[in-house]
């Protein structure tokens, strides 16, 4: 059933609008760290998919992958950092904990009968998506937090084909990972987490 509801929310992507709340829009690019040496910055990103706050088995590692990426490459903005998949190497980690909560009306009632309908009847699925960080030292020490959070809206109907044309979903979901990112690095990089303490 969950990878049914993933293809139809696929199918809808292509046939949608998309709304994000906005909190975090058009965040500037990531501030240099105020370091005397580039830090290895090690991300340790988890996913949580709530609906109606039951925690669900993520079934696309793809989107995991994706996060992962994103948060990596949004990092790298800084200039003044390097990055590793390796523990041993870190000399700073984010634990990152990507939390998306949904409600039941949007999966799997709404796109299930949106699809039952042939896309006649609209598809509404809302979403709160929330970027967790905890900043460590390592030895895993915490040094500080920051959290960002923003909600996203897909409504999806077969008539709506000539709206991508302007606005393709897919951008915006893409634009509001990249400045909740850009919105949490530059925190803490204000809060000079990762900078020495004087």
């Amino acid at each position: 059933m969950r990878q049914f509801l993933l293809l139809v929310l696929a199918v809808f992507t292509f046939n949608c609008l998309s709304f994000r709340s906005g909190e975090h829009k058009n965040a500037p690019t990531v501030s240099q760290f105020k370091v005397a040496s580039k830090p290895i910055i090690k991300i340790d990103l988890k996913y949580e998919y709530r609906v109606g706050g039951s925690l669900e088995k993520v079934q696309n590692q793809a989107l995991v992958d994706a996060w992962l990426k994103f948060a990596e490459d949004t990092l790298k903005e800084s200039g003044n950092v390097q990055i590793t998949r390796e523990d041993i190497l870190a000399t700073h980690i984010f634990a990152m904990t990507v939390k998306e909560d949904t409600d039941f009306f949007s999966d799997p009632v709404s796109p299930g009968l949106s699809a039952f309908t042939l896309g006649v009847i609209p598809a509404y699925i809302g979403s709160d998506l929330t970027v967790n960080t905890v900043v460590k030292d390592k030895k895993g020490k915490s040094l500080g937090e920051v959290s960002k959070s923003e909600s996203l809206t897909l409504i999806g109907h077969i008539l709506l084909s000539f709206v991508n044309l302007f606005v393709k979903p897919s951008d915006t979901i893409e634009a509001q990972r990249t400045d909740l990112l850009r919105a949490t690095y530059n925190e803490i990089q204000v809060k000079n987490f990762i900078g020495s303490k004087n």
